[in-house]
């Protein structure tokens, strides 16, 4: 299996423009297409470490994500338009390290992950379509490319 290393970069207005918008600090556009509502819930995660094999995007609805308890994390997102054919896809893949003061909103058809902890765990509201399940498009590029990012801090 081919692991595929990236840095991750602070978290910053300019830095994550490409992939939507810094929550505390840009102006947020929260989107919902063809009929669409927004929920609003609380995801728990764990920290599995940094080896990413799978991401998503979602058509119809903007997904925005806020640490709580000031938790830090990363943000790990890819542009709109990948196909994840090809391992050099993967390349483009960007990882963010987030401080726990902000969130992001992620675009429509933006690929990501849930954030992901930099301690044991973390708590994060997750603000997206109520029709997600419907509504993502998802790729696991362990399987399809037999290939990981790692994520290095």
């Amino acid at each position: 299996m081919e692991v595929i290393q990236i840095k991750a970069e602070p978290l910053t207005s300019e830095g994550f423009q490409p992939f939507g918008q810094v929550i505390g600090q840009d102006d947020i556009s929260l989107v919902l297409r063809n009929g669409e509502q927004f929920r609003m819930g609380i995801i728990h995660q764990r920290n599995t470490g940094y080896q990413i094999n799978h991401m998503n995007f979602h058509r119809n609805s903007t997904q925005a994500l806020v640490p709580l308890e000031g938790k830090a994390c990363l943000v790990v997102v890819a542009p709109p338009g990948l196909t994840f054919n090809e391992a050099s896809d993967l390349k483009q893949v960007k990882a963010f390290l987030c401080d726990g003061s902000a969130g992001i909103n992620i675009g429509l058809n933006t690929w990501h992950q849930a954030l992901l902890p930099i301690g044991p765990e973390m708590k994060m509201l997750n603000v997206q379509g109520a029709n997600s399940r419907e509504d993502t498009e998802a790729c696991n590029f362990e399987r399809t490319l037999d290939a990981v990012i790692e994520v290095v801090l």
